[in-house]
């Protein structure tokens, strides 16, 4: 999958995710998400071919997508976000990432 169409599957899911969740959640979401995925969504755009740039970026997005879920209280295991997060794990192994998500993790 090329970074462009990862980058639009992102940005989908987020929307997805930030329609299905509650009202009080996706007050405090909403903009996270939309600040962590835009960031997230630059610097791939930016990096075309550059490993290293795309895997801090990954990296940073799911660390991001971890942080909005403590900040706006999310259930990790039953909200919508845990795929996003997902997707965003599976970005790091198809870019052949090395990560850190033993401690991204909850």
């Amino acid at each position: 999958m090329d970074c462009l169409s990862f980058v639009t599957v992102i940005a989908c899911l987020i929307s997805i995710s930030i329609v299905m969740q509650g009202a009080d959640a996706q007050d405090c979401s909403t903009p996270k998400m939309t600040s962590c995925s835009t960031t997230y969504a630059n610097v791939v755009e930016g990096a075309v071919g550059d490993k290293k740039k795309i895997c801090s970026a990954a990296n940073t997005y799911l660390n991001c997508l971890n942080k909005v879920v403590t900040d706006c209280k999310l259930d990790p295991g039953t909200s919508i976000i845990s795929q996003t997060i997902a997707d965003a794990k599976q970005a790091l192994s198809q870019f052949g990432c090395g990560s850190d998500q033993h401690e991204m993790e909850h």
